[in-house]
């Protein structure tokens, strides 16, 4: 199975609320994942730069890095100030009608990323990110 069918596979199970298990050695499962040994993220997939993968190769899609006062104004919509994330990116695709919101944190200098309402992304329209955002400027990704 190469790499951007089984990031698509773990993607879509993890966005279906489904548990994800992998035959690969494992440490410690948690939650019904499996982890790795070595890695800060618990496995490959969860680290940022897997997902962008994903979303670049699956979907064509475009990021951008919300700012620091967008980055807090999400955080504050959603309540979850205690999750201690860095990083918001967004994903738009010409193929998707609706952005995707991912959010991450450093784990032992790797960019984890940190599951929202028990998912590795969030979509909204333009508007209701527009919305929560009241307005504020992303950056663009590069």
């Amino acid at each position: 199975m190469n790499k951007i069918t089984l990031f698509a596979s773990i993607f879509l199970v993890s966005i279906l609320g489904f548990s994800c298990s992998m035959p690969l050695p494992l440490s410690a499962q948690t939650e019904g994942q499996i982890q790795y040994d070595n890695h800060p993220c618990g496995y490959p997939d969860l680290a940022l730069n897997s997902i962008r993968l994903f979303f670049f190769h699956r979907w064509q899609a475009k990021s951008a890095e919300l700012n620091d006062l967008a980055r807090e104004q999400w955080i504050r919509y959603h309540k979850i100030e205690d999750l201690n994330i860095e990083k918001v990116l967004v994903f738009q695709s010409p193929r998707q009608r609706t952005l995707a919101v991912v959010s991450a944190k450093s784990i032992d200098n790797t960019m984890c990323i940190v599951k929202i309402k028990a998912q590795l992304a969030l979509a909204y329209s333009s508007d209701k990110l527009n919305e929560i955002l009241g307005g504020v400027i992303m950056e663009p990704d590069i």
